[in-house]
């Protein structure tokens, strides 16, 4: 019978490396790669086979039900394992037999355009439909907010037009530019140097200017460059000023760049159409909305042909033994580590006093 129960010791043991072992392995893989791994086959052999250990487990040790920190981290890592295989595709297959329904799926995406109303589930692709949900969203629309822009000296680059290898079109190949108010510097690789005499800071919806001061083989020319509102950048070209400099490429520019505000968080509003009711909601990075065992989560956008929202459609199932597993592991493990060896020692020292 020892013999017995330390055979089980040992292989729990050595599953529950294997399972951080997979939890590592599938961190790297991303997320698409990682939820085909963990909902494989040979992956739900395993998740049944350490479940079946640990509940063996509990029936032939008698010191972990006598114990409350051992029994606690042994309840915890069973109810999360449990979790996962509720919520895995093996899992709602089962659920869709017994309750003779369409099964869940765990992981997929809604696509939604402005005024779209769809309960259509589709793969990472978004091209092949996987399901659909039990109710309906409508996207009543997507804001992207930005934080506000700095008070700061506008980005100047000095660039030159390369062509696009295997096409006719041409594309700015750029250098960022050093400089400071009232200081010459020089200008990237060619002979001649710049110095900015004035600039305005970047404001939302207000123009954007430098004034500079170009010189080269005692020569000096100022230029004021403008970049109005909506206008990604502006330049002046160099050649025309400086002809004679050898070696100046004839599209060589200076680039006054229009800074782009960091974006806050994207937004998509939207309406749950459920039962005949309508509930709005907020759909942000890291909210989700929750909706009839569902959450979304705000994913992707795009804007070809039309502004679009992607929405990642997850399963909730099993995820309340997942919460009440990592409560018990947590609990059990400040009980048997934190907890338990503090009490002899109080006990001794009310019995010294």
């Amino acid at each position: 019978m020892n013999e017995f129960r330390r055979m089980i010791g040992w292989f729990t043991l050595a599953l529950l490396f294997g399972w951080t072992g997979l939890s590592i392995f599938g961190a790297f893989l991303g997320a698409e790669l990682g939820k085909q791994l963990f909902n494989s086959w040979p992956l739900a052999v395993f998740w049944f086979v350490l479940a079946l250990t640990l509940a063996a487990g509990l029936a032939v040790f008698a010191k972990l039900r006598r114990c409350p920190g051992l029994l606690g981290m042994h309840l915890g890592m069973l109810l999360v394992i449990l979790g996962f295989m509720v919520n895995s595709e093996a899992g709602h297959r089962v659920a869709a037999r017994l309750r003779s329904g369409a099964a869940k799926t765990t992981w997929s995406y809604l696509r939604l355009e402005e005024g779209q109303v769809s309960s259509t589930l589709r793969d990472e692709t978004l091209q092949r439909e996987i399901g659909s949900l039990p109710f309906s969203v409508r996207l009543d629309g997507f804001d992207i907010e930005y934080y506000p822009l700095a008070a700061e000296p506008p980005p100047l680059r000095f660039g030159v037009l390369e062509p696009e290898p295997g096409t006719p079109h041409f594309n700015w190949k750029t250098r960022a530019l050093r400089w400071k108010p009232g200081r010459e510097a020089k200008l990237s690789d060619t002979p001649m140097t710049f110095r900015v005499l004035e600039f305005s800071p970047a404001v939302e919806d207000a123009p954007l200017s430098v004034t500079v001061e170009l010189s080269a083989e005692g020569k000096t020319h100022r230029h004021e460059l403008v970049c109005p509102p909506g206008e990604p950048f502006a330049r002046v070209a160099l050649h025309p000023i400086f002809p004679e400099l050898a070696g100046m490429h004839r599209s060589a520019s200076l680039l006054l760049v229009r800074p782009m505000p960091q974006v806050r968080t994207y937004r998509s509003r939207i309406t749950i159409l459920l039962d005949g009711r309508e509930e709005k909601a907020e759909v942000l990075v890291n909210r989700p909305a929750h909706v009839a065992g569902y959450h979304l989560y705000q994913q992707s956008w795009g804007s070809e042909p039309e502004l679009y929202t992607v929405l990642l459609v997850v399963s909730d199932s099993g995820v309340w033994l997942v919460y009440a597993g990592f409560v018990l592991l947590g609990a059990g493990s400040i009980w048997r580590f934190w907890v338990r060896p503090l009490l002899p020692r109080a006990a001794a020292e009310e019995g010294a006093a």
